[in-house]
């Protein structure tokens, strides 16, 4: 195994923080500051930002320095619609390969989901950490569900646009839209996909996919549009902080 470059270190931790939310959509990326958070020189981090922007992670501004790309609502849609294409297909392949032991692992982060969803008051909406733990808990469903495909590389496919899909996730910073009741149908719908792997039903499982992915995309899309008249972040761009 070839030994891991500083860049290719920075980079994964810069990775990382985008998929986090840490680093959000508009922030300016100051080499020096990155530089000194991670202990290194400005020269991997200058390396990592560059292969982020050739990712689509990141953009490039002239005379400003990078930043990470704020996203088009557009953008965000075809991002769904290919979401939707191969992880119906990834549900279809990991039913079709179902094992109990792929239920059972399914049935952790449906837990808890539950159990999140039990502590939203009813009429309420989930607090900031609740929601954040929802959408952990759903990316660790997803990813078990791509896994049990058993296509390489689907998986990898599927593991790139979900990240940029997280990277943009427009409704991270707003828990107000993970309410009591909507909590509590996702936690239904989960359920009933677990039962779709137990009785082998391929084309069920597709469909269930694609309705789930289209109602997150909905969702997203919806907020975004009803965030539209907020301000856009600022954007610092002294030409002295860009190194």
């Amino acid at each position: 195994m070839e030994p891991v470059t500083l860049s290719q270190r920075v980079y994964e931790q810069l990775r990382g923080r985008l998929r986090a939310g840490s680093l959000r959509p508009g922030m300016r990326l100051v080499n020096r500051t990155l530089a000194a958070e991670l202990g290194t020189s400005t020269i991997p981090v200058r390396e990592a930002i560059s292969r982020l922007v050739s990712e689509g992670l990141l953009e490039l501004t002239p005379g400003a320095g990078a930043f990470v790309r704020i996203p088009d609502p557009n953008e965000l849609g075809e991002i769904y619609d290919v979401r939707e294409a191969l992880e119906s297909m990834a549900a279809a392949e990991a039913t079709r390969y179902a094992t109990d032991l792929l239920i059972a692992e399914l049935g952790a982060p449906c837990d808890r989901l539950m159990r999140i969803a039990e502590g939203i008051p009813p009429g309420e909406h989930a607090t900031s950490t609740q929601f954040d733990h929802w959408l952990e808990a759903e990316e660790q469903f997803h990813n078990r569900v791509v896994a049990a495909s058993r296509n390489r590389w689907l998986i990898k496919v599927v593991q790139e646009i979900r990240v940029i899909a997280q990277v943009f996730a427009a409704q991270r910073g707003a828990p107000r839209l993970l309410t009591h009741e909507l909590a509590r149908d996702a936690v239904a719908q989960h359920q009933a996909f677990l039962t779709i792997l137990a009785d082998r039903d391929v084309e069920k499982a597709r469909a269930w996919m694609t309705t789930h992915i289209r109602s997150g995309r909905d969702t997203v899309l919806h907020h975004l549009a009803a965030s539209a008249a907020s301000s856009p972040p600022e954007i610092e761009t002294k030409p002295e902080d860009r190194d």
